[in-house]
């Protein structure tokens, strides 16, 4: 039984589901049982190339709709678990270790993205090897010892020929600080995630075929164990909402079907077997 890996993607929100393509379980529908809404979609497979990039389409980056899949990749990569954009970030998380016990963390990372025309100057104005971001973090939990400065984390721009993602800088007392690349399947200690699942894959590793079209109602990640969550308003205030309340797309959303729910289309991809970037 053969197993896809579908990506749902709606304007600025992607759901990751690993599933199966039995057809007794699936919600969505395969592009051959569409009539009408087959007209709005771009089914092509291929695409004109970039005369310089030629792992991207020729159209220029965000692309207009509507969208091929290899361009819902593309637009996928603008936002990763860890934000590409100026920021501050309060990180938590939690791991459960081969031994049993539980690895708790809470760190404060500083985020400084360099591309001055934001993730379309990541694509087309950044030489892969060139720096991307820097990220200047300090542990909460476990305490940050006094003696140790924050860690600096550099992420590089990749292609097919610069597959080294980033390094961290470790502070030497008299010495210049030590630099050590990381690959992207390296793991920081007592964690599961490697750095490329904070960081996500380039979409030109892979070849990308839409299948259909579904309506989504909930994620993976929609809360349902907690009545409430504390989040921020449009002032930037943090406030208790109930969980009921709670859309999938926030309520400024504009494209809601009728019944609350969103529509999605759901896409296959597989390697293409070139070297990791």
């Amino acid at each position: 039984m053969s197993r896809f890996l579908l990506l749902v993607f709606f304007v600025e929100a992607i759901v990751y589901v690993v599933a199966p393509t039995y057809d007794a379980e699936r919600t969505w529908q395969y592009v051959r049982e569409l009539s009408a809404e087959q007209a709005t979609l771009d089914l092509h497979l291929t695409s004109p190339r970039d005369p310089q990039l030629s792992y991207l389409p020729a159209e220029l980056f965000p692309f207009v709709p509507p969208y091929t899949a290899e361009e819902m990749g593309l637009r996928a990569m603008e936002f990763p678990h860890s934000p590409l954009w100026n920021c501050r970030i309060l990180d938590l998380g939690a791991t459960l270790t081969a031994t049993g016990f539980l690895q708790q963390e809470v760190g404060i990372v500083a985020t400084l993205y360099l591309p001055e025309k934001g993730f379309q100057g990541h694509l087309y104005d950044t030489r892969p090897g060139q720096e991307l971001f820097r990220w200047l973090s300090y542990s909460v939990t476990p305490p940050q010892p006094a003696e140790e400065p924050p860690s600096l984390l550099i992420g590089y721009r990749t292609d097919h020929t610069f597959v080294t993602p980033a390094e961290t800088l470790v502070p030497r007392a008299g010495l210049p600080p030590f630099r050590y690349p990381l690959g992207r399947e390296d793991r920081a200690p007592n964690r599961v995630g490697t750095f490329e699942d904070a960081l996500g894959r380039n979409a030109w590793e892979f070849s990308w075929r839409m299948l259909g079209t579904d309506v989504l109602y909930h994620t993976v990640r929609f809360p349902v164990t907690l009545t409430s969550l504390l989040v921020p308003d449009d002032k930037g205030t943090l406030i208790f909402v109930p969980t009921e309340e709670i859309t999938l797309m926030g309520t400024d959303y504009p494209a809601y079907t009728a019944d609350g729910g969103v529509a999605c289309t759901a896409n296959a991809l597989q390697g293409r077997g070139n070297p990791r970037s």
